[in-house]
């Protein structure tokens, strides 16, 4: 009698804790900003040095669709594509390694002691053209699968899973496939830089963000993509960056005839020289963060940090310690 009791009350036991677990997860989610499309906000705020300040934008919301991930590949070197940077804060680091469709697979790398030591990632997609990191475990990245079809996958532990989103429409991308295509949440794929590549993107809001065209313009929007002004010009460009967690400013990245490695000016001052940072030789390809007072700078395998965007100080790193 008293096994035929026990059954039925163990049953209904874990009836109510799958319910229970089920409403714990939809209050999660609805209440994350990293999913809900809300503006991040971080529960130790920061302070940006004097000229530096932005605001974080919308992120799509994932399924909870588990999906193998990339092996790293076997070149030695770094594959091409677009490279990134993104910190959380002083200690906790991710860059990234773009690849190319008909290239070499992304590599992803994170460090937990501000890029002194780093650990490989497998990456979940084979093309990544966009990073966004939401906390020191969440982030997301936007890039193409083995057909070079957009995708988005997004983990919340620290690059150990990721989660698929079938349909990445509603993020800001640089097409993994044509980088003259550029997608916004509002108006889908475009070319806001008409004939030129999209160099550089920076999400100021969840309606706006800015890009960095080949020919050196900035140009933003604040619909979500459907219309864009031009903001200024820097010849030379090749990469930009705002400051986060205001929009005041917008840094630009160039080659310049007096500067022996990457310039950095500022989009509404262009002919006064911020910082000249010493880079290996002609790099087209680096990427600038400015998530507090620290600020990074990723130049091929080069990490530096600066307190001011004056003063670089290359951090020492002994490789990675470790991999997935």
């Amino acid at each position: 009698m008293r096994l035929r009791w026990v059954g039925p009350t163990i049953v209904v036991l874990i009836a109510a804790l799958l319910v229970l677990d089920a409403a714990l997860t939809t209050h999660t989610i609805r209440n994350d900003p990293a999913l809900s499309g809300k503006p991040s906000t971080s529960s130790s705020p920061v302070t940006a040095p004097s000229p530096i300040s932005s605001s974080r934008s919308n992120s799509p919301r994932p399924n909870s669709t588990p999906v193998p991930t990339v092996p790293p590949s076997p070149e030695t070197t770094r594959p091409q594509g677009r490279v990134m940077v993104e910190a959380v804060d002083r200690d906790h680091v991710w860059r990234v390694y773009g690849g190319e469709c008909d290239g070499a697979h992304a590599q992803i790398q994170r460090s937990d002691n501000g890029g002194r030591t780093w650990l490989d990632i497998p990456s979940p997609l084979p093309v990544i053209t966009r990073l966004q990191l939401r906390s020191t475990d969440e982030a997301f990245v936007v890039g193409a699968d083995s057909s070079c079809r957009p995708q988005l996958r997004s983990t919340t532990d620290a690059g150990a899973a990721w989660a698929a989103t079938s349909d990445p429409s509603r993020a800001w991308y640089i097409d993994p496939a044509d980088r003259h295509v550029f997608n916004s949440p509002g108006a889908g794929p475009s070319r806001p830089c008409q004939d030129e590549k999209v160099l550089g993107l920076a999400v100021t809001t969840v309606g706006g963000a800015r890009i960095l065209c080949g020919d050196g313009t900035v140009r933003q929007t604040a619909d979500s993509g459907r219309s864009w002004s031009t903001m200024g010009q820097v010849p030379q460009a090749v990469t930009m960056a705002v400051p986060q967690p205001d929009v005041e400013t917008t840094y630009v990245l160039r080659h310049s005839d007096g500067c022996d490695g990457i310039e950095i000016v500022a989009l509404d001052r262009p002919n006064q020289t911020v910082s000249c940072v010493p880079t290996p030789d002609h790099l087209q390809e680096v990427a600038l963060t400015i998530p507090s007072r620290s600020a990074l700078l990723l130049a091929g395998e080069q990490l530096l940090r600066s307190s001011d965007l004056v003063s670089w100080t290359r951090v020492d790193a002994s490789g990675p310690t470790s991999s997935r």
